[in-house]
């Protein structure tokens, strides 16, 4: 166990980058069967949450932050094992909104469960306050980066 003096030198941005790595890999190994990686599992994520908007690929370019080029490739290898597919909006024929398909929605269930699974393994050894507690400072991190 470290000491109070060896904990106090340890940066945040290392200790989060850690948590985020292990979260990751354990992501892959649970997505490895359905050979989905974890940015794949996260468009699925969205997509099942936001199945009553039109979400197009511009709308997933600008929620993660990424290019066009790296979304569309994404977005078509969903489309190509069948979890994704291209509606075509009625109003403007150059625009595509994207939906799950009915295996799209069933691993969307998987998605879910290996995050749920992921979660239990990062809090098992908190008690429930601790757990709470760390969610409560986690947040209130985040608040303070977002006021920048």
């Amino acid at each position: 166990m470290l000491t109070d003096s060896e904990i106090k030198d340890i940066k945040i941005g290392f200790l989060v980058k850690k948590i985020h790595l292990g979260i990751e890999k354990n992501m892959a190994l649970c997505l490895k069967e359905k050979d989905i990686s974890p940015q794949q599992g996260r468009i699925i994520i969205i997509l099942y949450k936001n199945q009553n908007d039109k979400i197009n690929q511009k709308d997933l370019e600008n929620y993660f932050n990424t290019t066009k080029g790296a979304i569309s490739g994404i977005v078509n290898r969903l489309a190509a094992k069948g979890y994704v597919k291209k509606v075509k909006d009625a109003s403007d024929n150059r625009n595509n909104y994207l939906s799950l398909t009915q295996n799209g929605v069933n691993l969307y269930k998987v998605i879910r469960d290996s995050i749920d699974k992921t979660n239990e393994k990062i809090l098992s050894c908190l008690t429930s306050e601790e757990s709470i507690n760390l969610k409560k400072y986690l947040l209130k991190v985040l608040e303070g980066l977002d006021n920048d």
